[in-house]
């Protein structure tokens, strides 16, 4: 038997700030949030993305560091979707850093450091997120 479960519409992530002092900003669905001040703790944001998603679409959301500090990064954590599910950028450098894949030998070392969720440059990264289908596959012994 499979079962497979609705779908989740939420969107949940942590951040979590270096110094403690970093502020960002958050878009989702086209709002945008008031400045945000991180602590060295982790911070759950969940969103109410809506139940218009179907699997396998994507969905765009927005953080941005309002701080551009060696000791002011900004540290991301996925929890829904996953982070394997989700395509991080730096709009702002990912052309003059090479980041477009084409060539993993010219590619600047940041471009990995964003697309592990470590937002360390003043800005706003995108964050593609796939809504993936979950399955409970479940076995055993049933009665009729």
């Amino acid at each position: 038997i499979t079962y497979t479960p609705k779908q989740a519409t939420q969107l949940r992530f942590l951040l979590r700030g270096k110094s403690g002092t970093e502020k960002i900003r958050t878009t989702v669905n086209g709002v945008t949030s008031a400045d945000v001040s991180l602590t060295t703790s982790d911070m759950e944001f969940s969103y109410d993305i809506g139940s218009s998603l179907d699997y396998g679409q994507k969905f765009e959301f927005k953080i941005t560091n309002m701080e551009d500090s060696p000791t002011q990064d900004v540290y991301f954590t996925a929890i829904y979707p996953p982070l394997e599910n989700l395509s991080i950028w730096f709009p702002r450098s990912w052309p003059s850093w090479k980041c477009d894949g084409l060539d993993a030998t010219l590619e600047n070392v940041r471009c990995d450091s964003v697309r592990k969720g470590i937002f360390a440059w003043k800005g706003p990264y995108i964050i593609n997120a796939t809504w993936t289908l979950v399955q409970v596959n479940l076995t055993g012994t049933y009665a009729a």
